[in-house]
């Protein structure tokens, strides 16, 4: 069965983050869907190289790839695009290190791309988690419906068959995910994928590259509690799939809680 099934290639571009980067190993290690690898590529110090490759190599897995980059070729961009050309997966999916991925994730998302008959697809919902005051809201980015095209789409959840047409922008800063997507949005059949964001946790730690003030931004499009009502086992379901700090509070959009979890 793993063999007729393309290989998904998990791009990860991570910065001295090193507990961060582990979790997000950890939940590629996890997924159900068996033909895949995981390449991740960094510019960070030597110390960040060689913490890496020594927990890689205890984990003694030939689907995981490092590349180390110089320091003065740190832009997400060109971290991105070396991710891209080194991949040899059909399918390519971003990894953030800093985001949490449900066990069901790539099988979940790669199932509803293809029966869409689609060459890239995005998330128009998912989870999001602020580690430290212990919030967790299920955001929904068609804002019930109201908001179409593009404007729906979470850039950090793209899978795509890989085209070596399109290529990010190589520059400081952040906001390349964006404009990558751009690139291909009107060039290929894309698929907003809806109801399946608790495969995907959006995680504020306060190291990230887009501001506290960006992320409370998102969670205002959380959904309400009636939402939380009628999906609450298949949250507490997928919750299951992760490892999250408790307690937490499940929150809707107003910011009040709708009931917590120890």
């Amino acid at each position: 069965m793993a063999n007729q099934l393309p290989k998904i290639s998990c791009l990860t571009v991570t910065l001295n983050r090193v507990v961060l980067l582990k979790q997000a190993i950890h939940c590629y290690l996890r997924q159900t869907y068996p033909n895949k690898e995981l390449i991740i590529v960094t510019a960070g110090g030597k110390r960040y190289q060689q913490a890496i490759t020594d927990f890689v190599k205890m984990l003694d897995r030939s689907d995981i790839k490092t590349i180390f980059l110089p320091e003065d070729r740190g832009h997400l961009g060109n971290l991105r695009n070396t991710s891209m050309e080194a991949a040899t997966g059909e399918v390519i999916c971003q990894w953030d290190d800093d985001d949490l991925y449900h066990p069901e994730r790539l099988a979940n998302q790669f199932a509803q791309m293809v029966q869409r008959k689609a060459q890239a697809s995005f998330l128009t919902d998912h989870l999001q988690f602020f580690t430290y005051t212990r919030e967790l809201f299920w955001v929904d980015w068609t804002a019930g419906g109201r908001i179409q095209g593009k404007e729906q789409q979470m850039p950090a959840t793209l899978m795509m068959f890989k085209d070596d047409r399109f290529r990010y922008i190589d520059r400081p800063g952040g906001g390349e995910d964006c404009e990558f997507r751009d690139m291909f949005i009107d060039q290929v059949p894309v698929a907003n994928l809806s109801g399946i964001g608790h495969v995907f946790i959006y995680r504020y730690h306060g190291a990230n590259v887009l501001s506290q003030e960006h992320h409370r931004h998102i969670a205002k499009f959380s959904n309400g509690v009636e939402y939380f009502q009628q999906n609450r086992q298949q949250l507490l379901w997928a919750l299951s799939g992760y490892q999250l700090p408790r307690p937490f509070s499940v929150k809707e959009r107003s910011g009040a809680t709708v009931f917590q979890l120890y």
